[in-house]
């Protein structure tokens, strides 16, 4: 239990700054996945991948709103 509790107060996981530092990571390794994938594969299947990050975005978002 001691080394839990350390943990979160080395962590900060009460504290949203490290929630908004993945949302940009995620977004900004989604627009150069975009770019990347564009012309390699179909529209359909960039997409569909764009699509599931956008899923582990949105998921990151709730989590800050949460903690807001």
């Amino acid at each position: 239990m001691n080394e839990a509790i350390e943990r979160i107060q080395r962590w900060r996981v009460w504290d949203s700054w490290w929630v908004e530092e993945v949302m940009d990571e995620w977004l900004e390794k989604r627009n150069k996945l975009g770019i990347q994938l564009r012309g390699k594969y179909g529209d359909d299947v960039v997409n569909d991948l764009l699509r599931l990050v956008d899923k582990f975005i949105s998921y990151t978002e709730d989590f800050w709103r949460y903690l807001a």
